[in-house]
């Protein structure tokens, strides 16, 4: 079976603890150079839950600058959610770092971060 995406040339991860350290907001890329990324992604899990969770993931540039950016939302209290998302430009710069920001109803909770380097 062949798939559509092409071979990550390089690929990358965060993660930093929610909720008191019972819950983890995690990210991660794939990508062929600084400005040609193929996905990113975002994930939570949570003991307690999360309620009417969105998580916010985007493409920065070096002045922190957002290129890229995709958002996905749940409804009701969840505890293990997972988002990827396909890129589908060619970034105007290069990809600096990767983040992604989980919301509570609406309100800010965290945000985890990680590198793009090759």
């Amino acid at each position: 079976m062949m798939s559509a995406a092409p071979a990550s040339a390089a690929t990358g991860a965060g993660g930093t603890r929610i909720q008191l350290g019972t819950g983890l907001l995690g990210v991660g890329w794939d990508a062929q150079s600084p400005r040609y990324l193929n996905t990113i992604r975002g994930n939570f899990t949570s003991l307690t839950g999360v309620g009417n969770p969105r998580i916010h993931v985007r493409v920065l540039d070096a002045q922190n600058r957002e290129m890229f950016g995709r958002d996905r939302s749940w409804s009701g209290n969840r505890r293990d959610e997972y988002a990827t998302f396909e890129v589908t430009v060619l970034m105007p710069r290069d990809a600096s770092r990767v983040c992604a920001t989980l919301y509570e109803a609406g309100g800010y909770m965290d945000t985890a971060c990680a590198p793009v380097y090759f």
